[in-house]
């Protein structure tokens, strides 16, 4: 019904909102604790772009995946039988878990190169060529362009290799308790609201697994 639809948008666009906000605030949060604990970076201002990344993701691919997701979930697995919830905890962390954290994590690697000087650098280089520039420009340009994507590659592939078995096994342990309960015990309008709050605590672990070792590179 149209009412349905309304309401419907309505949940996915309060969900967004809401992992939006959670997603930032995780991120804040854990830039904030890393910081304060070393003397290093005590100073060191906070990475907004790494913030709005993570905004970006919440709002974008997680909050509506996990509505889908969660609604597929209670209307094909429905109950709240012991049966009933080791189907869905298995759906959801044996086999969504192990394909949407790649997923986030390439997601979120691709939007950190994104913004990446050399991109800029590329797009000044493809006017000055529109507007006459010599065929040494655009040679430069293609080994820049070409470059750039083989660092993105890499860089995802290093990310998915280092960092999702480990932040697979420390989910499984923060979410398996979780989701346990709230499939017993949460209505599903409420579910993605239920999991945002425990995604506090996983995206600040996530903010800090992903970058881990790079930040001192960098410095």
């Amino acid at each position: 019904s149209g009412c349905g639809d309304l309401l419907c948008q309505y949940l996915v666009a309060e969900k967004s909102a809401t992992t939006s906000s959670q997603s930032s605030s995780s991120s804040i949060d854990e830039q904030q604790q890393l910081h304060s604990n070393n003397e290093s970076t005590k100073n060191q201002p906070l990475d907004w772009m790494r913030t709005l990344r993570f905004t970006i993701l919440g709002s974008f691919l997680v909050a509506p995946t996990v509505h889908v997701w969660y609604g597929f979930l209670m209307s094909s697995i429905p109950g709240t039988g012991i049966a009933a919830i080791a189907k869905r905890l298995f759906c959801d962390q044996g086999l969504f878990a192990p394909l949407f954290l790649p997923t986030f994590i390439s997601c979120l690697t691709v939007l950190e190169h994104v913004s990446l000087p050399g991109v800029g650098m590329m797009d000044d280089a493809n006017n000055n060529n529109n507007n006459g520039g010599d065929n040494t420009t655009t040679a430069t340009t293609t080994l820049q362009h070409n470059n750039h994507n083989n660092d993105l590659y890499s860089h995802v592939m290093t990310r998915l290799r280092n960092d999702v078995p480990e932040a697979l096994v420390v989910g499984w342990s923060m979410w398996i308790p979780s989701m346990g309960f709230m499939f017993a015990v949460v209505p599903g309008k409420f579910q993605v609201l239920f999991s945002n709050c425990i995604g506090f605590v996983w995206n600040a672990y996530l903010s800090w697994r992903t970058h881990e070792g790079e930040e001192e590179e960098d410095r």
